[in-house]
């Protein structure tokens, strides 16, 4: 079975995910889904959202399926290193259960008190984002997941997460 990745921010927008992931276009398989659980808060220090763990709650989002060690490497450059991905439990929304990646907040993210809500990021943030995003994957240019500027615990994982997807 393929790996999923549970994107429950900007990377939910299929615009957002062609910047990021230009080499997958229209080959990244996405379906609806929730992480129970959570909740999602604003980071005051890096304007992104950010999941924080309550009972009784849930954040929507997509899982993604299909994406290939670069992709894994250009996710990882995108979501920069405020976040270390964890295996957590989604559920699809078509029903049932599915173990997926997800990108959880270091102690770096400086977590406010302020719901991030996805429509009104869609709404007033997204089109400075996607003017941002292609000079920000510019500067992408690690040859593989070894040479990221990123928290060597993270690194340590990506590099395992990436035995298991296509090259």
């Amino acid at each position: 079975m393929a790996e999923a990745f549970f994107f429950y921010g900007s990377l939910r927008d299929p615009d957002i995910q062609r910047a990021v992931f230009p080499h997958l276009a229209d080959r990244l398989e996405t379906l609806g889904g929730h992480l129970p659980g959570y909740r999602l808060a604003y980071s005051v220090a890096h304007r992104c959202p950010v999941l924080v763990p309550q009972p009784g709650r849930s954040v929507s989002g997509v899982l993604a399926l299909g994406l290939d060690r670069l992709g894994l490497a250009r996710m990882a450059h995108y979501e920069a290193e405020i976040y270390h991905p964890v295996r957590l439990e989604v559920r699809p929304e078509a029903g049932g259960r599915r173990s997926a990646w997800v990108f959880l907040a270091t102690g770096s993210a400086a977590i406010g008190n302020r719901t991030w809500r996805y429509e009104r990021w869609r709404r007033r943030e997204k089109r400075k984002l996607l003017s941002q995003v292609p000079r920000w994957m510019t500067d992408y240019g690690a040859a593989n997941l070894q040479s990221l500027d990123i928290p060597w615990r993270t690194r340590r994982k990506l590099l395992r997460i990436a035995e298991d997807l296509p090259a």
